[in-house]
């Protein structure tokens, strides 16, 4: 990689290139450089896909990477790679599930903040596709009341780490929103098949900024992060519909917080 020369008036050879100092900015990133992501060209996107950031030169001169739909800011990353959704337990990407988003042609812009003051900006105009809904059956809204005993039961080291009290679980075209006891919850993606279930990403609206996210939906607020990875991690279950109950069984499941919430019956409220 090119390195900041301090001269005036004079071209520097490096590598065998050569480069006038004009061209060189702070963090040793040309000027001419562009910022890349994985998105780029692309006319549609799927439901599901990667959208990560790729500034020139060194991670340490990039302060900030965002990430912007239809010019609102839906994340922030710090720190390399520069993924939509996060990578903070690493080896484990997050996604940018498109679901919250209207079909249609979307515009995803993407900006790279250089410790030089420098912003690289890339943007592309894409469309998304409407998601499918969920089975008339198993749309809509359920309940159930999670208590210290049904996690003793699973896990007693669950105590304390999942709210106990009244949870929502909403299935609709985004995905099955988990509502918590204390007002807030989060969004998973689901794919639904005739008895079973696929739970596949989280997915992530709008960056946690102090602890706020800015969602509300079904009467709750700052909906957002995960339940155990940013990428899930995936988990099954099976699913069937009796009167206003339905049960949900897991068949794989490596998250326990989720399945101390998900493993059980719930009862239709609306």
């Amino acid at each position: 990689m090119l390195k900041r020369v301090a001269l005036t008036g004079v071209a520097v050879v490096l590598s065998g290139l050569a480069v006038s100092p004009t061209a060189i900015g702070q963090g040793g990133i040309a000027a001419s450089t562009k910022l890349t992501t994985t998105i780029d060209g692309r006319k549609v996107l799927p439901l599901k896909v990667r959208w990560l950031a790729h500034p020139p030169g060194k991670a340490s001169a990039v302060a900030e990477v965002r990430f912007l739909i239809d010019g609102k800011l839906s994340w922030i990353e710090h720190g390399k790679p520069f993924n939509y959704g996060s990578d903070d337990i690493h080896g484990h990407l997050g996604w940018l599930v498109t679901s919250f988003l209207s079909p249609g042609r979307h515009r995803f812009t993407t900006q790279a903040r250089l410790t030089s003051g420098r912003t690289l900006t890339d943007t592309v105009i894409a469309r998304v596709l409407e998601a499918p809904a969920p089975p008339a059956a198993l749309a809509g809204h359920w309940r159930r009341t999670l208590t210290d005993d049904d996690l003793k039961t699973l896990n007693p080291a669950l105590v304390g780490a999942v709210p106990t009290g009244t949870w929502d679980l909403v299935f609709d075209r985004v995905g099955a929103w988990d509502l918590d006891p204390q007002g807030t919850g989060l969004i998973e993606h689901v794919v639904i098949h005739d008895s079973a279930m696929t739970i596949d990403a989280p997915i992530q609206i709008a960056p946690l900024i102090n602890n706020r996210t800015g969602v509300s939906r079904y009467g709750h607020h700052d909906i957002g992060t995960f339940f155990c990875r940013e990428d899930g991690p995936v988990g099954t279950y099976t699913w069937s519909v009796a009167g206003n109950q339905l049960t949900l069984t897991p068949t794989v499941e490596p998250c326990l917080l989720r399945q101390a919430v998900w493993s059980t019956t719930w009862t239709r409220v609306g």
